[in-house]
């Protein structure tokens, strides 16, 4: 996703709820810490 943001010149806003998870380790960390199960 960071890649076609980048491609396009897109940058989320903040301040319109725009916020984008592009670290993958947080995103592992989260998924541990809720326990989800696939």
């Amino acid at each position: 996703m960071l890649r076609h943001l980048k491609q396009y010149d897109i940058r989320p806003k903040r301040s319109l709820g725009q916020n984008f998870l592009v670290d993958g380790d947080i995103l592992k960390r989260e998924v541990a810490y809720a326990e989800l199960r696939g």
